[in-house]
């Protein structure tokens, strides 16, 4: 009898692993990003982005540790995609600032004006993440039901800017 050890489990085991690397090299190149992008925006590097870093990086490091060693608790993947957005948001608006304020001549504009309002998706995941604490799973099966309407909610009241 031959066959694959482990199967799907072991491909599900290194995709999960690989995207695990992926997004947080991802992450850590938009937290490296964010010191250029902001002497480039003329704003003082730990001021202007400090919010940027106290909430991403701490959210970025659990979420990588905890996606790595429990691929199936969700709120790993969440807390890494919350500090994705919320980083990637902050340097975009960093970015704009630079292109459109400043008046440099920089490729991506379009793309920034696009990226900058991810902070309201990466805001609507915080509620997730402490509903889901500690096993990222839901508490009860009658929170799907409440879930159900949680993007129509989100979707219907955004964030006054």
């Amino acid at each position: 009898m031959t066959g694959d050890a482990g199967g799907p489990n072991r491909r599900r085991a290194t995709l999960s692993r690989l995207a695990v690397l992926v997004l947080g090299c991802a992450t850590v190149a938009i937290i490296a990003a964010i010191v250029p992008l902001s002497l480039l925006a003329r704003q003082q590097p730990l001021e202007g982005a400090s919010v940027g870093l106290l909430l991403g990086v701490p959210f970025a490091g659990v979420g990588m540790i905890v996606a790595r060693r429990h691929p199936g608790n969700l709120i790993g993947w969440l807390s890494l995609a919350f500090a994705f957005l919320f980083l990637l948001s902050n340097d975009a608006g960093f970015y704009l600032v630079a292109k459109y304020r400043l008046g440099r001549h920089l490729p991506l504009g379009p793309v920034m004006l696009f990226l900058q309002p991810l902070w309201i998706a990466a805001l609507a995941i915080l509620p997730l993440i402490v509903l889901m604490f500690p096993e990222g799973r839901l508490p009860s099966s009658r929170w799907r039901l409440a879930l159900a309407g949680y993007p129509v909610l989100v979707a219907v009241f955004p964030p006054v800017t």
